[in-house]
């Protein structure tokens, strides 16, 4: 069977070129200073870091948290490697889609998770309840097992992150609380402007035995 599709020779494969390719890189990215955005990576850079820096709730805001930081190092580290002095708009382009796909990947795992198990198990039943949960149904689904404090703290998560809400609900006597996975809003639009950076508009590639500013 042929090597090229089946793998396992990589022994047998010669690298030089890819090393020498390596090797010529970093040697440059040594004797560079700063590494600044160049006007089409700076006017793409002001379209999307509202986006980035929008919070999202729960247990993937957590892990996904300072995209726009990790998505700047990435455009860095290409334009290096392209032994480039500015970020361009492909080193930009490049490094927002490597972002897109750490995103969704986790996205994809923990979308629908908070970290805290009273409170995904809660977020669970309301999904597959349209019509809405009653804080009786609620205590219900832990049998007993959870307290009514535990269960307001977990509550109280989903609310504070966005992930359900709770309305009065007219019973003839007392209104009843009911509790449903909160609507997606639209996103707020996008600045107009740059927003300040919190990262330095500037990095610096400097050998290991120095400090990068990040």
């Amino acid at each position: 069977m042929s090597t090229s599709t089946e793998g396992g020779d990589l022994h047998r494969v010669d690298l030089t070129p890819i090393t020498r390719r390596l090797t010529a890189a970093l040697s440059a990215a040594r004797l560079v200073g700063l590494v600044k955005r160049d006007d089409e990576a700076r006017e793409r850079w002001a379209d999307v870091y509202g986006e980035l820096t929008e919070g999202v709730p729960g247990l993937l805001g957590a892990i996904t948290g300072r995209a726009e930081a990790q998505v700047m190092r990435f455009a860095m580290l290409f334009s290096l490697l392209d032994s480039a002095k500015e970020i361009g708009l492909v080193h930009l382009d490049a490094a927002l889609e490597v972002w897109r796909y750490c995103a969704a990947s986790a996205a994809y795992i923990f979308g629908h998770a908070t970290g805290d198990p009273i409170a995904d198990t809660i977020l669970s039943a309301l999904r597959d309840s349209p019509a809405g949960l009653n804080r009786t149904q609620i205590r219900d689904l832990f049998q007993r097992h959870a307290s009514g404090a535990r269960i307001d703290g977990a509550l109280e998560l989903l609310r504070s992150a966005q992930m359900a809400e709770s309305s009065g609900t007219s019973t003839g006597g007392r209104p009843a609380e009911v509790w449903k996975v909160r609507q997606k809003r639209h996103k707020r639009p996008k600045p107009s402007t740059p927003t300040p950076l919190v990262a330095s508009d500037a990095f610096v590639a400097v050998p290991d035995d120095h400090e990068v500013m990040w």
